[in-house]
């Protein structure tokens, strides 16, 4: 393929997801895999912010200046041996990983650089990387970096730097305690060749340039006792807050609303009152009275929740009797209705008769079955209709004649319950 043309690049923006046939809407660019030997024709494209050109055959950087607002490039797996035409004023990102590069002379173009990725190359020289003042993130894994000190000098000017990829480098394995001299180098360095700073290894650094390894064990020994310590306050933090809700469980009124007998009382007179204001500090008299006082409020709170815990529970009894009572009268009574006087005429093994004259008028009417149960039942209606001598005189011409000893459902009046 010789390069890129107008109509293939209007094909590819329709076929890829993501991007549009018009060249001035699309912000992202993705010719990357495509063979292309040569930038060019990308004129009406002015709106890229971020262009893909991995993996292809591109040896010069080219034709890039119309995109003012370009913020990132990646130019991968490429053949490009120079850096140029980087003046863009909005760039932060640029990718050459995998080329033939030498040096990154030209890098200082981009005034606002941000993130430089430059592995597998053969730059011997970074010394123009310096000029870069935001640069944050750095990668020069695996080049040809072999002056020690031409690296730490660069890296002093770097001072923003905070992730640093240097490994593969003939310098790495010359310099003695690389890592400790890269982390006093850079103040704000926080990742080194896939390993976090952290701030007591950069304490341990700051030890080993005062003295040596001796510093280092000093230093050691004070961290570690250090953590020790903080593992044990949080500790002893934790049984204090258990104990403390223990105590709220237990105790709920006097936690929730603790009592300071020793806190200023505002006085009304105001010859008393000084320059601190109208408050005056309690005397031990008036300590005294407040104590009884809140002892009494306490006592009689104690008492009111008594006196409803104990209305709650007879209420609660009555409840369950009549609930009681009414579950026995639905489960026994269903099918038949008649009134209550007719339960207590009739003899075993005869039918009932309605003989209602011989009750008061106003009798409490509910539905009746004959069951087993009905003796526990009888027993209940009894109590509840509170039996009189004048009613059961009522009931003797109807009554059975059995013997009332013998009987064992008969109710303390003498009347016979059915069974």
């Amino acid at each position: 393929m010789e390069g890129i043309s107008k109509k293939w690049l209007r094909r590819v923006c329709a076929e890829t997801e993501g991007l549009y046939e018009t060249p001035e809407l699309n912000d992202n660019l993705y010719l990357q895999y495509r063979f292309i030997p040569t930038i060019k024709n990308l004129e009406e494209y002015v709106n890229v912010k971020w262009l893909y050109l991995q993996n292809n055959l591109i040896q010069n950087i080219q034709n890039l200046g119309h995109m003012t607002e370009l913020m990132g490039i990646y130019l991968g797996n490429n053949q490009i041996s120079k850096i140029t035409n980087l003046n863009f004023k909005q760039l932060k990102v640029i990718n050459l990983d995998h080329n033939s590069l030498v040096s990154l002379q030209g890098i200082q173009d981009a005034p606002r650089l941000e993130t430089l990725s430059a592995t597998d190359n053969e730059i011997s020289d970074m010394s123009c990387l310096g000029l870069c003042r935001h640069v944050t993130s750095v990668k020069l894994s695996r080049n040809k970096l072999g002056d020690a000190s031409h690296v730490l000098e660069t890296l002093r000017k770097m001072n923003q730097v905070r992730v640093l990829y240097l490994k593969g480098n003939p310098f790495v394995c010359k310099l003695k305690s690389y890592r400790n001299k890269i982390i006093n180098t850079c103040p704000n360095l926080q990742f080194l060749d896939d390993r976090p700073v952290y701030e007591w290894e950069r304490r341990l650094v700051k030890a080993w340039e005062r003295g040596g390894n001796e510093e280092v064990k000093k230093e050691r020994a004070i961290h570690k006792h250090e953590k020790e310590t903080k593992a044990t306050n949080a500790f002893m933090l934790w049984r204090k807050t258990q104990k403390d809700s223990k105590q709220l469980k237990a105790h709920p009124i006097k936690y929730n609303n603790p009592i300071n007998y020793n806190e200023p009382i505002k006085s009304n007179n105001l010859s008393e009152q000084t320059e601190s204001g109208p408050q005056i500090q309690p005397t031990a008299q008036q300590v005294e009275e407040k104590r009884k006082a809140h002892k009494e409020g306490e006592g009689k709170r104690q008492e009111e929740q008594k006196e409803e815990r104990e209305e709650k529970k007879e209420e609660k009894v009555e409840t369950v009797a009549c609930n009681s009572a009414a579950s026995r009268v639905e489960e026994g009574t269903e099918g038949h209705g008649m009134k209550i006087s007719t339960m207590l005429e009739g003899s075993p093994g005869q039918g009932f008769q309605d003989n209602s004259e011989h009750l008061p008028v106003n009798s409490l009417q509910v539905p009746y079955q004959r069951t087993k149960r009905d003796a526990a039942f009888s027993s209940e209606i009894w109590s509840s209709l509170k039996w009189t001598p004048s009613m059961d005189t009522k009931l003797k011409s109807v009554r059975p004649k059995l013997n009332p000893n013998t009987n064992p459902n008969r109710n303390p009046h003498g009347s016979w319950i059915p069974t």
